[in-house]
């Protein structure tokens, strides 16, 4: 199986397939207009979309800056794109599902991410 890994800036969107064994397969780049929420996500399903056209993925992640709330739903500042109190999770659920019929799951981080400690406090790791 692949996963799609989704990078998410105030200046583009990467995006890329990977196999099993992590090696990049594809890739493909969107622009971003940091402004506005909508464009991002409908850039990120595009985005995923293409991938999906030629692979099958099992899972997509995604990675962006920012605080999250305790349950990892909700991003509550980004620095460089116009997400505040922002619902990510369902946001980026209803994008990557919209490509496709399969189940999407979440894939674990590979690299710098963000999250909540035990205790709810948000981390960066």
């Amino acid at each position: 199986m692949h996963a799609v890994g989704i990078d998410i800036g105030g200046t583009k969107i990467a995006a890329g397939v990977v196999d099993d064994a992590g090696t990049l397969l594809a890739s493909t780049r969107r622009d971003t207009n940091p402004e506005e929420p909508r464009e991002i996500e409908d850039a990120v399903a595009d985005a995923v979309a293409e991938l999906r056209g030629s692979y099958e993925v099992s899972g997509v992640g995604v990675a962006a800056a920012g605080f999250v709330d305790p349950t990892r739903s909700r991003v509550m500042f980004a620095p460089n794109i116009a997400w505040r109190d922002y619902p990510s999770r369902r946001s980026c659920r209803s994008a990557s599902a919209s490509t496709s019929s399969s189940r999407t799951t979440r894939t674990p981080p590979a690299g710098p991410s963000s999250g909540s400690a035990p205790d709810g406090r948000p981390t960066t790791w």
